[in-house]
């Protein structure tokens, strides 16, 4: 079982379902990657241009991870990261940076018909979701953009051997099995 699993891709994915189901069955502790960055970023006035962004993600996951090490070590702690801020490029910057440690990186994707989609997440969405407090065409674009980027994301994920399973298809059991048979 790996020790740190980095859950990675658009909203409403299933990454916080997943790692929720990975807290329960394994123990596994929860951290929400976007919200520390989200924070320093605040911290620092929000004076971060994209190439700055991302060294600045992998900074602070490579610092977490190294001062959550002993726990791992020594007390058996497990971690999962739920994260939309990591991309391909810095997923596959981080392999390497972090190779000493028991780790998987998997990026969730969704290549369905946008329409269907849209569908699921209608379906699925819970009053305090995001999702719920917008209209029908905001949410119909962001499917689409998280569509055609999902189909981005799986070609980089093949290039670079990074892991990563399509939601299209999958019930959220079904999901959590497959990112059991990975981790494991």
């Amino acid at each position: 079982m790996k020790d740190i699993v980095f859950l990675c891709g658009y909203s409403r994915t299933g990454k916080s379902s997943i790692a929720q189901m990975l807290y329960k069955k394994y123990g596994y502790n929860i951290i929400k990657i976007d919200a520390i960055i989200n924070a320093v970023n605040q911290l620092l006035d929000n004076k971060i241009d994209k190439h700055n962004y991302d060294d600045r993600v992998k900074t602070i996951i490579v610092s977490l991870i190294k001062n959550f090490w002993s726990d791992i070590k020594n007390r058996g702690y497990k971690y999962v990261f739920d994260t939309c801020s990591i991309n391909v490029q810095t997923a596959n910057e981080l392999k390497d940076l972090l190779m000493q440690f028991n780790f998987d990186i998997i990026f969730l994707i969704n290549t369905a018909q946008v329409d269907n989609i849209m569908a699921k997440i209608r379906k699925t969405e819970k009053p305090y979701d995001w999702t719920k407090q917008i209209d029908d065409n905001k949410l119909y674009e962001f499917c689409k953009n998280c569509q055609r980027e999902s189909k981005e994301i799986k070609l980089e994920c093949e290039k670079l051997k990074i892991k990563y399973i399509d939601v299209c298809d999958s019930d959220l059991l079904d999901l959590f099995e497959k990112v059991e048979k990975i981790i494991k």
